[in-house]
């Protein structure tokens, strides 16, 4: 793309999944969703939910409000209509079972990641407990070697005590799976999703209520975020003269240069960075909030929709520092709101990210909704903001 003379911009708006936007290095940078398999038995079917899902379902919004571009591979379809409902969760199964025809499955998804939680089947059926971990070690190996590429993440099990012996032998078999799963190395993560659970987060000795379901699922992404990051390159542009850049309404890191660019990151939860210049951040909604600014300078600016954001803001009107009907600006630590017309609220009690809040109705009865973090705390003031 070669802009030429004047102010250019290459909008990804359309863009089906996340892009990466440097106007310095001159690159974009387009990736496809991860094919992420959540593999094992009834706890990843979600069994005792309304509807099934389990772990699956928050674990699949927090991908969804932070960005990521992310496709649940599987042979089966269970839970609610607002996630992607592939999975391979099946019930009942064992470590072996799943061994049976784990690689007809890998085969048929080509997962990029894999979340594997099992053996508490193995417990509950009192099978082969000795060699239980043996079998899991070779599980991996046999996973590994049919999808070499794949990051592989496998967990300790929850705690149960349907049985009089579960809670110990449970404990037994986390103690000996942990080690095997950090000596496989390579592509092999070991999550300690155990230590997350108590006896109360289950609903009847063995399956997760909904809040072990939470649990679970927030130690899976705070595990696997970092490593699904970098999404799957599949196309690269080139950028000639390009001045501003419009995002895609993924999880986008878009990138200014030394000149003054508009960067509008849109839905997800973006990363921006303005690399020098008055740079201005474009706000179209209150929905493309969520972003990180890694270098919000003094020269730079916010550029908000007056009629997008409402609460009495007005396109050319600047904030007031007091309570105004026309929208009102306030810093400090803790900030509290002014008025009851909209207000921008920048908290700097964190000396390393300042967080700006965007509240509609002021001391009214709505609540604020983050618009941006500064990465460094930086200076900001009511001038800062171009309402358009």
């Amino acid at each position: 793309m070669n802009g030429g003379g004047g102010i250019d911009t290459t909008d990804y708006s359309e863009a089906v999944s996340s892009v990466n936007v440097d106007l310095t290095a001159g690159t974009t940078t387009i990736t496809s969703p991860i094919r992420l398999m959540p593999l094992g038995d009834s706890i990843t079917e979600g069994l005792e939910t309304d509807p099934d899902g389990g772990y699956r379902i928050p674990l699949w919004n927090s991908f969804v409000s932070d960005g990521f571009d992310i496709d649940f591979v599987g042979s089966l379809q269970t839970g609610p209509p607002t996630i992607d409902v592939d999975h391979e969760g099946h019930r009942g199964f064992r470590i072996d079972e799943i061994a049976d025809s784990v690689d007809d499955w890998l085969s048929t998804a080509q997962p990029d990641t894999i979340l594997l939680m099992i053996g508490t089947n193995d417990i509950l059926g009192n099978f082969d407990l000795e060699n239980a971990p043996d079998r899991l070690s070779s599980l991996i190996d046999q996973i590994t070697a049919q999808a070499p590429d794949a990051d592989l993440f496998v967990s300790s099990i929850a705690p149960g005590e349907r049985a009089v012996d579960d809670t110990q032998q449970t404990i037994d078999f986390n103690a000996a799976i942990q080690p095997i799963i950090e000596a496989k190395g390579g592509n092999v993560t070991f999550v300690d999703i155990n230590s997350q659970l108590s006896l109360s987060d289950l609903i009847d000795e063995i399956h997760p209520n909904a809040v072990g379901y939470e649990k679970i699922a927030d130690a899976w992404y705070e595990a696997i975020a970092d490593e699904i990051s970098s999404n799957n390159i599949i196309e690269q542009d080139t950028l000639n003269s390009i001045e501003n850049v419009i995002g895609s309404t993924f999880r986008d890191t878009l990138t200014g240069n030394n000149g003054a660019n508009l960067l509008t990151g849109g839905e997800g939860s973006d990363v921006l960075t303005g690399n020098g210049g008055g740079d201005s951040f474009v706000y179209t909604a209150l929905s493309e909030g969520g972003d990180t600014i890694t270098d919000f300078g003094s020269d730079d600016f916010f550029q908000i929709s007056a009629a997008a954001f409402g609460g009495g803001l007005t396109s050319g009107v600047a904030l007031s520092t007091i309570a105004s009907a026309a929208g009102s600006f306030v810093s400090g630590t803790s900030p509290s709101p002014l008025g009851s017309s909209a207000n921008f609220l920048y908290d700097t009690s964190d000396p390393n990210q300042g967080v700006l809040r965007f509240d509609s109705d002021g001391t009214g009865s709505s609540s604020s909704s983050i618009l941006a973090t500064l990465t460094g705390a930086p200076g900001l003031t009511a001038d800062q903001f171009i309402l358009v």
